[in-house]
């Protein structure tokens, strides 16, 4: 039996968190690798991984092995915080023993 019967006899009752998450999993990886590599105008790279689907893998790779960039995680992280805060105005006010509920 090949991937393409397996996958589509599956039933998939019960596992559809796991389906959508393996889904959002591959769409990233292949989002950045992809990006990355018309970037670089890499060809061969951007083909291989439009062709292949090997559940962000062979991405991951790219990303961190073959196109040479680094990523800086913990600036990636300050960036996003940043946005978010700066997007949504959260404030985060204390809360007084006494203060009434109106």
């Amino acid at each position: 039996m090949d991937m393409m019967q397996y996958f589509s006899q599956a039933k998939m009752s019960g596992n559809n968190t796991l389906w959508i998450l393996l889904l959002v999993w591959t769409v990233i990886w292949d989002g950045i690798a992809l990006w990355k590599s018309a970037q670089r105008k890499e060809v061969f790279w951007f083909c291989l991984m439009m062709i292949t689907n090997t559940v962000g893998i062979l991405e991951i790779f790219y990303i961190f092995i073959f196109s040479g960039s680094k990523i800086d995680f913990k600036k990636l992280k300050e960036k996003i915080l940043n946005k978010f805060s700066k997007k949504n105005n959260i404030v985060i006010e204390p809360i007084e023993e006494n203060q009434d509920n109106k």
